[in-house]
């Protein structure tokens, strides 16, 4: 119950935050890196972290947004549908090209250069 409070309190925090003028990004790599952010953060024993959240000033360059599934692909009424091939074919490619496109600064080792499917996959393995 204590993940999930987390996570309403963030979405809240930030929530706070735009209605001020102010921006923010959560930070997705926190779920895959517990035991390395445990460690940097120096948590006690039984602490882990379960959001990040970076709240601030926006500089003005808005990075480009990341593509989301399309809405017809995630939204179903009464009945799940059945999955458009295409759409998913096309939206790994959007995403393809939004991974090439998109600045990645040091320390990070490498650019993920992989469409949706892929990603998924590679998190369900």
């Amino acid at each position: 119950m204590g993940s999930f409070d987390a996570r309403l309190m963030a979405q809240n925090a930030l929530t706070a935050a735009e209605s001020i003028g102010l921006g923010g990004v959560f930070i997705g790599g926190v779920r895959s890196n517990i035991n390395e952010l445990s460690e940097i953060l120096n948590l006690p024993k039984y602490v882990i972290p379960l959001v990040g959240l970076c709240i601030g000033s926006p500089s003005g360059n808005k990075p480009e947004l990341k593509p989301r599934l399309p809405k017809s692909m995630v939204l179903h009424e009464n009945q799940y549908q059945t999955l458009d091939k295409l759409k998913l074919a096309t939206y790994d490619k959007t995403m393809l090209k939004y991974y090439e496109n998109r600045p990645v600064k040091a320390p990070l080792s490498a650019k993920k250069v992989k469409g949706w499917s892929d990603h998924i996959h590679d998190h369900l393995q």
